[in-house]
Parts: C-alpha cells; structure tokens; sequence
C-alpha cells in the first residue's frame, strides 16, 4: 500500500523545489513558505477581474490543539513533547483557530480581505519584502 499524500504537502513540495533557485528573503519572522503562499495570493488577486465574487485572502489559523497527533500511540516521548509544546505556546482549540478560516468566508468587509493575510480575524500588515522591486518581480515570476 502507498501512503496517502495530502495535496497541501504535495504543492508546497513542488512549489519548494521550483522556487529554490530564487530564495525568498523575508526581513521580519515570517517563514519562507508562507510569505511566498502570501505572495501567490496577493498576485491571485490582482488578476481576478474587478468586480469579482472571488474573494482570495490568505488565513493563519495559529498553533492549534487537535487529535492530529493520535497516532503517537506507544510513544510516551512524542507524546509529552506534543502536549509540553502546546501549553508552551499557548495553542488554541481546533475551535478558536477556525474562527479566523470562518471570518474569511462570510465575512462582511470582503473587499478589506481581498488579496490579504489574516490572522485572529483581523487583516494583518504583510511583510515589507512583498513590497519591494525585488518582491513585486518574485511574485510575478510564482505566475510564469
């Protein structure tokens, strides 16, 4: 039997493989791979036509607590790690962090989201890479 691959990890994989010749410079915290997911929505939708019903945002759900991890069974090591960073890091319920995937998709000021980042149901200021020559030309070239 082949293990199932889920499609999230399969097109990241892809997309890593064809963006590793043009590194990703992010100047705050922002992790490589959700500045370019950022990235890509943004251009998404400065090509949708205007008007459009599409709106295209990016969420982050945060550091949620899940039954992801259940089949840690028999290893008590994994386990206490899985449980000691959650309260380390203050994960939310699988609840709260939908919250924000919720806001996303009926929310009420749809043109406010449009093509932005969100995080705990809030648009949330992008990275200033995004903004720069050298970031307007990476995410054009995430559409060649």
């Amino acid at each position: 039997n082949l293990p199932e691959i889920d499609s999230n990890y399969l097109s990241m994989i892809l997309l890593s493989i064809l963006m590793l010749p043009h590194p990703v410079k992010a100047s705050s915290s922002e992790s490589p791979s959700r500045l370019v997911v950022i990235m890509f929505v943004r251009e998404l939708a400065s090509r949708l036509p205007s008007p459009t019903p599409v709106v295209a945002c990016t969420v982050q759900l945060g550091f949620c607590r899940s039954n992801l991890f259940r089949g840690l069974d028999g290893k008590w090591y994994a386990r206490t790690f899985v449980s000691l960073a959650s309260v380390l890091f203050s994960a939310r319920t699988s609840e709260q962090g939908s919250r924000t995937l919720v806001h996303a998709a009926v929310g009420e000021d749809e043109l406010a989201m449009h093509g932005r980042y969100l995080s705990s149901c809030q648009v949330t200021e992008e990275d200033d890479y995004i903004f720069t020559p050298e970031g307007k030309a990476f995410s054009g070239r995430l559409w060649v």
